[in-house]
């Protein structure tokens, strides 16, 4: 179970400077960037070190954040991205050299569930759920007057919405764009601009940013998705039992970008499960409530939602990589 005491003590003593030196590490998409700016919101300077990482990175980095000895920070947080190595787990349950929480919202995170120092929800996105617990403990430690303004209350729907699958369903683009803004201009300057006199929205200035590159992902993007597209039969987890797999014909292409969620859907109607490859990253998204592709992930080191998850390519997913090349190939000389 958590400890929401031990939690409202580390604010106090940051609070009280006793604690200086803050390092946060976050998934690298829309919410985990997000959570980052949470994270400065109530707690500002003290954010010493910020990192983006993916599955395949978090275990090594936080082992790295908590040994290295020119790092040493006070107290960490992990938002939006959870651990599976077992030694870390047992090494955060038992250590008491500084203060370390985990506040994630996946499925894959659920092996994580009765730990102290992790809370674990996977109803909302974990910049909420972060979001939920800062501002239930120290909305009068560090910021005056009320904490959710209109405009933060805005942000955090937005990224809810994107990162939960809920903008197709509610046709709310401005979360959509709020995406492509961030992936588009990276964390630095996505923070600066939502951070700027705290106002959490895009700007009048940010529109051309958007509608540039939602012209290349119409014209260019998914018509190359499209083109690369190829059927592959997999055997993909059933939600609710591991060890239950369907053999599905996932859409399987490679695309250059970063806006997977939009391209997925333009390909959705085709295939009800699709694998995009991307650089050294798979990600995998279906529209079946049936499927679970966190478990799915996890097999290849990987995690996320039963909807929506990724891994980066290594040697157990690079098989997947093989088989579309293989298609790929094979359909070029047909």
């Amino acid at each position: 179970m958590f400890s929401i005491e031990k939690f409202e003590s580390m604010c106090m003593d940051i609070k009280t400077e006793k604690i200086k030196r803050v390092a946060i590490l976050s998934h690298n998409d829309l919410d985990g960037m997000a959570a980052i700016i949470i994270a400065k919101y109530f707690f500002g300077d003290v954010i010493a070190w910020q990192y983006n990482t993916s599955y395949n990175g978090i275990n090594k980095l936080l082992w790295r954040v908590l040994l290295d000895k020119n790092t040493r920070p006070d107290a960490v947080l992990v938002t939006d991205i959870s651990i599976n190595d077992e030694k870390l787990i047992k090494y955060l349950r038992e250590q008491e050299k500084r203060p370390v929480f985990l506040f994630d919202h996946h499925e894959t995170a659920r092996i994580l569930e009765n730990e102290s120092f992790a809370v674990i929800d996977t109803s909302i996105s974990g910049t909420k759920l972060f979001y939920n617990y800062c501002a239930s403990v120290i909305k009068d430690a560090q910021i005056a007057d009320d904490v959710l303004t209109p405009a933060l209350k805005t942000f955090i729907e937005n990224v809810n919405d994107y990162d939960m699958w809920h903008w197709v369903e509610n046709g709310n683009q401005d979360a959509s764009d709020l995406s492509i803004f961030a992936s588009t201009v990276g964390q630095e300057f996505f923070e600066t601009a939502m951070l700027e006199d705290s106002c959490f929205a895009l700007t009048p200035i940010t529109k051309p940013i958007i509608d540039t590159v939602r012209e290349r992902i119409k014209w260019i993007l998914v018509p190359a998705a499209k083109r690369a597209l190829r059927g592959i039969e997999f055997d993909v987890p059933m939600v609710g039992d591991a060890y239950s797999t369907e053999k599905i014909m996932c859409g399987v292409t490679a695309i250059g970008g970063e806006f997977t969620s939009i391209i997925s859907e333009e390909l959705k109607e085709s295939y009800s499960v699709v694998i995009l490859i991307s650089g050294t990253y798979l990600m995998f998204r279906t529209n079946r409530d049936d499927v679970d592709l966190s478990n799915f992930a996890e097999q290849f080191g990987g995690g996320g939602h039963a909807k929506s998850s990724g891994a980066q390519v290594n040697d157990k997913s690079v098989y997947i990589v093989q088989k579309y090349w293989e298609e790929y190939v094979k359909g070029l000389a047909d």
